[in-house]
């Protein structure tokens, strides 16, 4: 399944189309334009418009070509992205009937009926006002009360005369934005109202009470957020974003241009104002604002594709072609409650305004994060496979009577797609599925009782919503975050809000925002140790040199995740506890403190980090946090080799920045033959005995750029003879009644595992140990030991000699 995507898109034409009103494209695609040339993208600009109007050309996007007429009606037209850029719906991107016969690796930036759910004003309101009376709801509200007039008039009164309070309300014309049209009414405004046959269509919304104001202004968060999948649902935000300065009532809450905080600024400000974890609780509550608003979205989506594409009873669309960048606002209350106040189907990033100026690298961070997330290709079904395995436990995807999951094809490539999304989201932070999926339990099940048909089918290629997936996504998350099955009891917490961790390193950009707001250096930290008796033993602050921590830092979450390049050998993690009578030790507790410079292997990597309490006659430890790093296989973004397509074959003898052997050359060099040629001239060459001279070969694009080379396919070739891979068979009567001893570091202890899964036909286990292993049930009274050597993090007195560590190995597993 994985395979046949990938390879579709591999053979397309990387060509984008542009459908919008002209000024709309001009600016906005002068914002994506890079992060599509980048990917090697083709952007097919219109040729004729009525530049006069900016009004939008129906029927043959844009142009009269005859490429955008062929696409519009569905003929056969070679194309990969359509983006739709223009404010209004997709439905008119594409007619319904192309939507159902797109080619799998098509996109279309647009996700047909939104605007009639969430975009308009209106919309967004009458979405809420359905889901108003779920307990969830009632219990957290993500939107105000609201109400549209005209056509509520006589509801809404009812309402304002029910709460019996000197309640005021805001009313939003529908047709105005950019917070022009709003007034604030009071009761005997409303009684006007009713006096009048008030005929204007508007929204009139609850004003939420005890607003979060920065000195004497009212403030509101804009937020990116992409869907790249609407059932079930799957939704990042990204680390830009913008907080809204507000003018006062009297002048219609109207921005103020001049004064917007990039959304650093706005944590910065909050973590300065009212501490770490107050910041932290604003985060999480506009992350579940904007998740629960999109989950409630999501059924009547379903409604609205049915309707569109004219499907039969329980037939479902799931629009995989579909993704949307969305800009969500924000309110916060005093007590850092967020609900959600309008929702933007067509943020202007060419217009991102900060303090005056545009800042067009940040304008081009959130297009070519979007463009890197939706078009990476990588590998990720063998992960996918384990995973689902791990929460399932069986690996039988298909759907049988009886099965409390049923995984459709649907189902499948929805996973598929999750997986590798996550490898190359950028400064996107993935908010659904989520291994907090918990927080959502209660509107989850509302929805299954409320808006959603349980009786769907999702037959042979179709999907299930997130109301049906949200246990297994949650655990699947889950299991996405933890290292192997042995460390099980390893504790999984949540994901965070937009914005890396606050203690991660920031761009230089970040820094100077935070200094024109404070004042002061941005590296200066605020939130050291603290000698108050009631604050708990918990880490203060975590932070690591490279990559970024996943969930960001908080005090309460235990397990953390950092992604790094295969090109990074080295990570500095720094952390400090936050009552003066602890200390942060790594490893031990009676380990290194404060910071460790650790040495990566390929793959994961765990450093433990110990809260211990010094004030005591012994050190106590009071709390472990885990940090899993995982850094990149060299072959990590590869995509699937073609044997038959034209490849130049090149040989490595020793790395240039890394060079052996005197007088040889380095790096890769190119080879006269072919793939294939040489894999059947090797074919015939004798078997080798002894260690011959040989040197690495690997398949690539050019040798001259090592990122095109597919890795996975290298091999070791000695010059004049070849290693016969041997049967397991005759490798087990080879090894049977034989105690192997291996001594050495990790990539030893990796040679160890391949031969173990080598010898038993499959690697149930393995450990990152850095002490002793034994496997003795291998059968044929064949064993393995292994005990590692050097031991590095110990001092020069400390560490053990070679000879010292075989004589304890020989005497602890020789009978």
């Amino acid at each position: 399944l994985e395979y046949s995507r990938l390879a579709g898109y591999s053979r397309a034409a990387k060509v984008v189309l542009l459908h919008g009103s002209l000024s709309v494209v001009e600016q906005e695609m002068a914002v994506y334009k890079e992060a599509f040339t980048k990917q090697h993208f083709d952007v097919v600009y219109p040729s004729e418009v009525d530049e006069k109007s900016d009004k939008e050309i129906d029927g043959d996007l844009l142009n009269f070509t005859n490429i955008m007429d062929s696409v519009w009606n569905g003929r056969e037209t070679d194309w990969v992205v359509l983006m739709c850029l223009s404010p209004t719906d997709g439905e008119h991107c594409l007619k319904p009937s192309v939507y159902l016969n797109l080619k799998p690796y098509q996109k279309v930036s647009r996700i047909p009926g939104l605007r009639n759910i969430l975009w308009k004003k209106d919309a967004l309101c009458s979405t809420m006002f359905r889901a108003r009376h779920m307990h969830a709801f009632h219990q957290s509200p993500v939107s105000p009360l609201c109400w549209i007039l005209p056509s509520q008039l006589d509801q809404f009164i009812a309402s304002a005369q029910a709460l019996n309070s000197p309640q005021h309300w805001v009313m939003k014309s529908v047709s105005s934005g950019r917070g022009q049209g709003i007034k604030l009414l009071k009761y005997d405004d409303i009684l006007t109202l009713q006096e009048s046959s008030f005929n204007t269509r508007a929204v009139i919304q609850e004003y939420i009470p005890n607003q979060l104001h920065v000195g004497k202004n009212l403030i509101t968060v804009m937020v990116y957020v992409l869907v790249t999948s609407t059932s079930p649902l799957r939704v990042y935000l990204h680390e830009e974003g913008r907080a809204f300065f507000r003018q006062p009532q009297k002048d219609g809450f109207s921005k103020v241009l001049e004064h917007v905080w990039h959304v650093a600024q706005f944590r910065q400000y909050l973590r300065r104002t009212y501490g770490v974890l107050t910041e932290q609780k604003a985060s999480q509550s506009i992350e579940q604002a904007v998740v629960s608003t999109l989950l409630i979205a999501e059924p009547l989506l379903r409604n609205a594709f049915r309707q569109l594409f004219q499907l039969e009873d329980g037939g479902y669309y799931q629009c995989q072609h579909c993704f949307q960048l969305l800009s969500m606002e924000l309110m916060l209350n005093k007590t850092f409650h967020a609900v959600v106040m309008e929702v933007n189907g067509q943020p202007p990033l060419s217009q991102l305004p900060l303090g005056g100026d545009s800042r067009n690298s940040n304008k081009q961070s959130v297009a070519k994060d979007v463009v890197n997330l939706i078009f990476g290709t990588s590998l990720v079904a063998r992960d996918v496979a384990r995973a689902i395995d791990s929460v399932l436990g069986a690996n039988d995807f298909s759907c049988r009577a009886g099965q409390e999951i049923c995984l459709s094809t649907g189902d499948l490539v929805y996973l598929l797609d999750s997986k590798r999304e996550r490898q190359f989201r950028g400064h996107f932070h993935q908010v659904y599925p989520t291994a907090n999926g918990a927080v959502y339990n209660d509107l989850i099940a509302d929805l299954k009782s409320e808006l959603v048909d349980n009786q769907h089918d999702p037959g042979l290629s179709g999907t299930q919503s997130s109301v049906d997936l949200h246990n297994f996504l949650t655990k699947l998350e889950i299991t996405y975050q933890t290292v192997s099955m042995s460390h099980s009891n390893s504790r999984t917490n949540s994901e965070d809000f937009i914005n890396p961790p606050h203690k991660s390193k920031k761009s230089s950009y970040q820094e100077a925002l935070i200094d024109n707001v404070f004042g002061e250096d941005s590296d200066h930290h605020v939130d050291g140790c603290s000698d108050d008796k009631s604050v708990l033993p918990f880490l203060g602050s975590l932070a690591v040199s490279q990559g970024q921590l996943d969930p960001p830092f908080r005090p309460s979450t235990l397990t953390y995740h950092v992604h790094v390049g295969h090109e990074i050998t080295r990570i500095t993690v720094e952390a400090v506890a936050a009552h003066c009578r602890c200390q942060a030790r790594f490893g031990t507790k009676e380990g290194q403190m404060n910071s460790v410079k650790w040495v990566l292997d390929i793959g994961q990597n765990v450093i433990t980090i110990f809260v211990a309490d010094i004030s005591h006659a012994e050190v106590w430890i009071l709390q472990r946090y885990y940090v899993y790093i995982a850094r990149a296989e060299l072959s990590n973004n590869e995509g699937p080799f073609n044997v038959f397509l034209k490849h130049q074959v090149c040989s490595l003898v020793q790395e240039c920045d890394l060079t052996v052997f005197a007088g040889k050359r380095c790096g890769l060099q190119l080879m006269s033959e072919s793939w294939l040629q040489l894999k059947e001239r090797t074919h015939r060459l004798p078997s080798c005995h002894g260690t011959p001279e040989g040197r690495w070969v690997v398949p690539c694009m050019t040798c001259n750029n090592r990122s095109s080379c597919f890795w996975r396919n290298s091999t070791w070739l000695p010059y004049d003879c070849i290693h016969r891979v041997l049967p397991r068979l005759q490798l087990r009567y080879c090894w049977a009644e034989r105690k192997v001893f291996i001594i050495g570091d990790s990539t030893i202890r990796g040679v160890m595992y391949y031969m173990l899964e080598m010898l038993n036909g499959t690697l149930a286990h393995w450990h990152k140990s850095h002490t002793s292993l034994s496997y003795s049930d291998l059968g044929q009274h064949m064993s393995f030991t292994f005990a590692y050597y050097p031991q590095f993090w110990l001092s020069e007195n400390q560490q053990p000699v070679f000879e010292r560590v075989l004589y304890t190995l020989l005497r602890k597993f020789v009978d």
